[in-house]
């Protein structure tokens, strides 16, 4: 078994698939989304 350990976003039990991301970049990108059909398509 491999524990990883990191910062919670909600607290709980969470039971799933984990994805790790390894990224250079600290900050989030805020942008004003103009077209939201055409936002929500893109998933």
């Amino acid at each position: 078994m491999i524990i990883k350990e990191g910062r919670a976003v909600f607290e709980g039990v969470a039971i799933g698939k984990l994805s790790v991301f390894k990224k250079s970049e600290q900050t989030v990108k805020r942008e004003k989304v103009e077209d939201v059909e055409a936002e929500v398509s893109r998933c």
